[in-house]
């Protein structure tokens, strides 16, 4: 038998009624001075399949809603109570620094993507340097003139990107904490961004989401989840006892199932 380790949390912490964790197992806290990790006993190793990511994810989510949060990647086990407890006291001052950090906040998600069928289509009719030099590509077809309009195309669409950013920034910086910028995953996709707010700032956040969505036309879409554990601002990298080896597959497929959780639009 050996210890699931989900969070680092205040030692103060007390856990949600009713919580359980994989296999349905209770969910304790054990502490090591002013700092606890959040655990579950479990029988065997863990594969990343969905349902165990989602569990995974369900426990440090409903944490979060009233405690700080240091998420623990998936798979991270300890053989026993020792184990969890010199974890923490061999890693105190950077997790008392990164809980500092994230203290009374949560992360939000927003997504801001082109609504509209073809991105290329949709720039070439808002942009006539693009067009003309799309028109100028289909009169003489070569490869200099294609390689020419796709690196037209993709300027075009890092500006369009840039002033959205400037944009959006501009109604939610008042109330955001920290912004990480992630990789645009297609070109319909504008903006994905994962955001700092305070934990009681959920009402203020969502007006200054609206009052940034009505400087977009429909063209545009905005989606919004959460509230999530901070695992965007968290860079502390713990060294359990055993770290399952499927890690590193199970991060993506960790976002994938927090992405489809909780999806809202705002435009």
């Amino acid at each position: 038998m050996s210890l699931y380790c989900y969070a680092v949390v205040p030692a103060s912490t007390a856990l949600p009624q009713g919580l359980t964790g994989l296999g349905g197992q209770p969910l304790e806290v054990l502490s090591a001075g002013p700092l606890a990790v959040v655990y579950s006993s479990i029988a065997g190793r863990i594969r990343p399949q969905r349902s165990n990511l989602a569990i995974h994810q369900k426990v440090l989510t409903d944490l979060c809603r009233t405690a700080d949060v240091l998420p623990m990647s998936f798979g991270t086990l300890a053989d026993d109570a020792a184990g969890i407890t010199d974890l923490i006291r061999s890693n105190a001052e950077p997790l008392a620094e990164a809980l500092a950090r994230v203290g009374g906040k949560v992360e939000m998600t927003l997504r801001l993507s082109l609504a509209v069928e073809n991105a290329f289509a949709h720039l070439v009719s808002m942009d006539p340097d693009l067009r003309e030099a799309r028109d100028a590509m289909l009169d003489v077809p070569s490869h200099d003139n294609k390689v020419s309009v796709g690196r037209l195309f993709e300027n075009k669409l890092g500006q369009l990107r840039d002033q959205a950013a400037e944009t959006v920034a501009s109604h939610l910086d008042p109330v955001i904490a920290e912004t990480k910028s992630n990789p645009p995953r297609s070109e319909k996709q504008i903006l994905a961004l994962a955001l700092l707010i305070s934990r009681d700032a959920q009402e203020a956040f969502d007006a200054a989401v609206a009052r940034a969505a009505e400087a977009f036309d429909d063209n545009y879409t905005f989606e919004i989840s959460g509230p999530w554990p901070p695992q965007s601002f968290v860079d502390v990298r713990l060294d359990a006892s055993e770290q399952d080896d499927a890690d590193d597959t199970a991060e993506p497929a960790l976002s994938e199932v927090k992405a489809a959780a909780q999806p809202s639009e705002a435009a």
